[in-house]
């Protein structure tokens, strides 16, 4: 007598792809098969048609100091520490990023096992507003803070608008931190991944002692700044996949400018859409044809 192994061996010896596909050509069958793979679609959809991002933005820290918090897609406490349920990554009811997320999950206290929720997006503003922008000392960065809780308000569907997400950390939560970007934004619409440079001279180009030093020390400082400047630019966009925008000081002297630059991003969304005719279309073309 045969064992299951050996009879399963001996199936799909004689089994053929094109057994399925002169079944599938059966008019019942291509009928009921059609109809249950619409409904099995369209019962998945945002599981089946949403994109999953690279690892390296499941998890993003941003904030300075000790005031540092966690935007996870999918969080849980596990073995005292915060990670995603990768399962649950397509699964999110929300569109990551945004406020419908946040208002979903909360903000990541990486000391503690909850997370900090927010019972509306009044709430959430107020936090925004009290908390995260307080932060900053660079009035600047406040005025940009100011105009995207205005974008917020004039918003007609607040829960799908991205986060501006201030001070992303690059390395985590090291506590040393390698880089921050000032501001970014993870619009899951478009998929553009943007970060912005609030960054006048005085800040980021300055150098001190100018009179005691000659033209070439100079040079030497200026052009390690530079390279400063422009590795921290490459390493983000090769981790993250984001693209840095620097606001400079003529650019600064008109803040509503910058923010409406700003804007354009958050705003964006595609008119694309998967249909499922078309799907099938495809599918029938290359393997029934």
């Amino acid at each position: 007598m045969m064992t299951y192994e050996e009879k399963r061996s001996s199936e799909l010896k004689n089994y053929t792809p094109s057994n399925d596909l002169v079944l599938f050509q059966d008019p019942e069958v291509r009928e009921y098969t059609l109809l249950f793979l619409e409904r099995n679609f369209y019962r998945n959809l945002i599981a089946r048609t949403r994109s999953k991002p690279q690892d390296s933005l499941w998890k993003i820290w941003f904030g300075g100091g000790k005031f540092v918090w966690g935007l996870l897609i999918a969080p849980v406490y596990r073995q005292g520490a915060w990670t995603n349920d990768v399962s649950e990554i397509r699964r999110a009811n929300y569109s990551y990023w945004t406020i419908g997320h946040i208002l979903n999950t909360g903000f990541i206290d990486p000391t503690s096992p909850h997370p900090h929720k927010f019972s509306d997006i009044e709430s959430l503003m107020g936090f925004y507003r009290s908390i995260l922008k307080r932060v900053s000392n660079s009035q600047y960065e406040q005025d940009i803070f100011d105009r995207y809780l205005d974008y917020l308000q004039r918003s007609q569907n607040v829960y799908e608008e991205p986060l501006l997400i201030p001070e992303l950390r690059y390395a985590g939560l090291e506590n040393k931190h390698q880089y921050r970007l000032d501001f970014i934004i993870l619009n899951p619409h478009s998929t553009k991944y943007v970060g912005y440079e609030i960054s006048p001279h005085s800040t980021h180009m300055a150098i001190s002692g100018i009179t005691q030093k000659t033209q070439t020390i100079l040079n030497k400082e200026l052009s390690l700044k530079w390279n400063k400047e422009m590795i921290k630019r490459n390493e983000y966009f090769s981790s993250f996949g984001i693209t840095t925008i620097t606001f400079t000081d003529e650019q600064l002297s008109n803040i509503d400018e910058c923010f409406r630059l700003i804007e354009r991003v958050l705003s964006e969304r595609t008119t694309e859409k998967l249909n499922l005719n078309i799907e099938m279309d495809k599918f029938l073309k290359h393997y029934c044809s």
